[in-house]
Formats: structure tokens, sequence, C-alpha cells
């Protein structure tokens, strides 16, 4: 199974009460030094992270004029919406008026860094959030981010190993849960890609690609039963996904439940899919609505026959005696 990296940059969103109901500004520290435990504290004060559909929809409304000397928090916020809107050039100026603005914020080379790794500059991705780990070395997503860069390097162990610090620093980062996950179920470690899926679905229950990961490694370990209930829990969430629907349908054929499978089937090819995933639907489809006819007939023909056994007189349903030895 191949390792993805599903969210292309993890953005950042200050929480609603300190963007427009804080009524005093962040404290200045751009002419002083401090320690990196302090600015971590500093520097991540009202700070949440999102990630997938939960980023912010605000759109990349950057103004620098508009914004000088108010702040790190609105500059991370602006970044943070120019990211989500692959923005990346207003991405790396407001990086570089942070850097001014605030030398101990770890947010300047965070920025400067995905900017980097969605041109392609890995070399400089990696050295960008070192710095920002400097500043900030206990922050999960900086972690995250070393994780992810690596892996584009092609190191891998160093990759995994930064995201499961990222992991145990912050449970609730759900994409970092989701990389370890799948990194175990590639390398068919099921247990601990199960671990990973399951500790993701703690934060968002309905997460289609945990319950699809979890429902697949069930089915790696042979429990069919077990990967239809939670997929019935994923196409109950996300009931437009014919992926979603398509794994049920063949859960359910594993299990040998016949009809539950052929109507999953007709689903997804409701949904237009008839060449789904490399899964050829109405093949699907014609297989099981001739087993199901041929199951039927048999049926009818074991009843027929049971009827007409029941039907036939005794004298004819039980052998005579009469005649023994021949006649004259």
């Amino acid at each position: 199974m191949r390792t993805k990296l599903f969210t292309a940059l993890i953005s950042l969103s200050i929480s609603a009460a300190l963007v427009t109901g804080c009524s005093s500004a962040p404290k200045k520290t751009a002419n002083l030094e401090i320690k990196p435990s302090e600015a971590q504290k500093i520097y991540f004060e009202g700070v949440s992270i999102v990630t997938g559909s939960k980023l912010s929809t605000e759109k990349c409304t950057y103004n620098a004029a508009d914004n000088k000397d108010k702040g790190w928090k609105v500059l991370v916020r602006h970044a943070s919406s120019c990211a989500k809107t692959e923005n990346w050039r207003t991405v790396e100026l407001i990086a570089e008026e942070m850097a001014k603005s605030e030398i101990n914020s770890p947010w300047s080379p965070y920025f400067h860094s995905l900017a980097a790794e969605r041109s392609g500059d890995f070399p400089r991705a990696a050295w960008m959030i070192d710095l920002a780990m400097k500043k900030a070395p206990g922050a999960a997503l900086f972690h995250y981010q070393k994780g992810r860069v690596l892996w584009q390097l092609k190191e891998h162990k160093e990759s995994v190993n930064h995201m499961t610090t990222a992991a145990q620093l912050d449970g609730k980062l759900i994409d970092a849960q989701i990389f370890l996950a799948q990194t175990h179920h590639r390398n068919m470690n099921y247990e601990k890609a199960a671990t990973h899926y399951q500790q993701a679905l703690t934060v968002e229950s309905g997460h289609p690609i945990c319950l699809q990961g979890l429902a697949d490694v069930r089915m790696s370990q042979g429990k069919p039963a077990e990967a239809v209930e939670i997929l019935n829990t994923a196409v109950s969430k996300n009931s437009n996904s014919p992926e979603l629907r398509l794994r049920l349908a063949q859960a359910y054929e594993a299990t040998e439940k016949d009809m539950q499978a052929l109507e999953h089937y007709r689903a997804v090819r409701m949904m237009g899919k008839t060449a789904s995933f490399g899964v050829d639907v109405n093949e699907k489809i014609k297989t099981l609505e001739g087993k199901l006819l041929a199951q039927q007939n048999a049926q009818k023909q074991a009843k027929l026959q049971e009827e007409n056994k029941k039907a036939q007189p005794a004298n004819e349903r039980l052998p005579t005696s009469s005649n023994k030895g021949g006649g004259k």
C-alpha cells in the first residue's frame, strides 16, 4: 500500500475569539531574543491546527500596507489562507514580513518551508523547517512538516521518526496518524496500522480515509465481518462516496452475503462508476445476479420436488412386498 501525504499542507487557523475578539495586540518580541521554550509558548498561544476539510475557506486577500503593524497572528492567518489557495508567492512575502517584524517567531521559516516544498525545492524546505524547529522544538506541526519533507527526499526512516514524534506530541494531529497508519499498512504491520487508524478516528469518527484503511486492514487479516461493520459506518457518514460503497460491496461478497453485495454494487453503478477503482462493476452485478437467480431456481426446484413427494399416494411412495418370489 502506498503511503500518501494526504494534505498538501497543514494550515493554521487562529480561533475566532483571537482574530475578531482580541482587544489587545500580541506581545512584541521583535528586538528581544528569547528562549525557544518561551517562543513556542508565545507564538502558539491561540493557534489551532486544522487539516483537510476543516481548513479555512478564507480567500488570499493579503495587502502589506493594510496589515502593517497588526501583529503576527494576523500575518499567520493570512499566510494560512494564501497557502490553502496555493498562492505561494504571497505566502513567501508574508513570511518575509514576519521575519522582519518578529525575529523569534517560528512561523516565517515554517511558511517558507511550505512554499519551498511546493516548488520542489526539498533541501530548502528541510533547511527552513529546521530553523522553525530550533525556535519551537516541541511543536508537533513542525515535526510533521519535517517528516513530509524527508519523505520527499526519500529519507523514509527519519521521516517516520518525525511523524511518530508529531503524533506523540499531539494525538489530535490526524494527518500524522494517517501517515503512520498507512506506512505500517503498506509494510503489513496490520495491528500497528489499526492502532493509528483508530487513534485518528477518535479525533474524527467519520474520516473516510481512516474508516476505509481500517476496513482494508481487517480484510487483510481475514476478518471481513468486522470490515462490513466498519464500512457500514463509513457509508452512513459518507453516503456519496462510490469507493466506500464499492469496498462495502466487496466485504459483503467476502462474507457470502450476495444480496447485500449486489445492492451496493448497483448503488455504485447508479453513481456513474461502472469501471470503478479497477473493478468492473457491471460484470460484478451480472455475476451476482446470475448466482442469485441460480440459487432461486434451485430453491424452487427443491421445493417443487418436496411438494410432489408429499402429494404422492402412500402406496406409490412405499415399496410393495406382494408377489415375492415371482408368480405362476
